[in-house]
């Protein structure tokens, strides 16, 4: 999230809840919890920043809302049961069963990796008592519901979730945290190092940064220069190198500055999709492969 441009036409805005879904009481006890993350009970945000406080959210019975506040949970669960499907496939004596259930457990870790990293991007979280009471009147997830806002009164246009926290180019701080509570919440949604102070991530363009590739780098040639000293040492570089080159192709996309820099405005999740589809296909493909190697050993299956 770069420097806000001052350019812009602005217009003035109260910080405050109208959901017309919720009774009075719930609108007043969202409201104190957005001018609290917020700082202000007046705001000066963009023209064209969404408006999403007058939104319909208490759309749930309070039993869908509450499994859908729990669903890390639930999610984790469900994949659980598929890997443990996959892994029963194994009665067959097929390889192509290991190799689903491979490529299951590979998928279900990323997208469990991916749950958690987009939890990490609700920075604001409603009193326990504030979370009950939405949740009654059927608000899925107030936790996100006050993100949301946060992110409007803070004239957010661009998301921040978990595919911009995995890409390099939204880890930076512009502003402090006490002069603007709102847009300084929304910098540490993606920063891979969240700070008081504005700055760059921590370790970008240092030999921190640089150590990955020297290590990929080594264990590449030390697998090409064991692999005529060992039996069967020809399986070193043709699960490695392989492995080697999509990470670093993988790394390349992520950094690459037009790239990394997401700009798809908020709420679009089929985009978010996307950004994040290349590193889940690396990781189920990566596991693939290296079980495909072996099977041409004959270890396994």
């Amino acid at each position: 999230m770069g420097a806000p441009d001052t350019n812009r036409d602005t217009e003035r805005r109260f910080v405050r809840s109208e959901d017309p879904s919720l009774t009075p009481e719930a609108n007043r006890l969202l409201t104190e919890e957005l001018q609290e993350a917020v700082g202000r009970e007046e705001v000066e945000v963009p023209v064209g920043t969404p408006r999403r406080t007058s939104d319909e959210r208490g759309t749930h019975s309070p039993m869908v809302a509450a499994i859908i506040a729990n669903r890390a949970i639930v999610l984790v669960s469900l994949l659980a049961a598929v890997v443990v499907g996959g892994i029963i496939s194994f009665a067959t004596g097929q390889f192509w069963a290991l190799l689903v259930a491979v490529g299951l457990h590979a998928l279900g870790t990323m997208v469990v990796a991916g749950g958690a990293i987009q939890l990490t991007t609700e920075m604001e979280h409603v009193a326990p008592e504030t979370a009950a009471r939405l949740e009654a009147e059927g608000v899925a997830d107030p936790d996100r519901v006050l993100g949301e806002l946060v992110e409007d009164f803070a004239g957010a246009t661009d998301a921040g979730g978990a595919a911009e926290v995995v890409s390099s180019g939204n880890n930076e701080r512009t502003v402090r945290g006490d002069e603007n509570p709102a847009e300084a919440t929304m910098e540490q949604r993606t920063a891979m190092t969240p700070q008081a102070h504005p700055g760059p991530s921590g370790g970008e363009g240092s030999a921190v940064e640089a150590l990955p590739w020297w290590v990929v780098a080594g264990v590449v040639v030390l697998s090409v220069a064991l692999a005529p000293l060992m039996s069967d040492g020809w399986v070193l570089p043709l699960i490695i190198v392989p492995l080697a080159l999509g990470w670093m192709g993988v790394q390349r996309w992520m950094t690459h500055e037009q790239q990394a820099r997401s700009d798809r405005p908020t709420g679009d999740v089929r985009r978010a999709q996307r950004r994040f589809l290349p590193v889940t296909l690396f990781v189920v493909a990566g596991a693939v492969w290296f079980v495909v190697v072996l099977g041409l050993l004959g270890d396994v299956v």
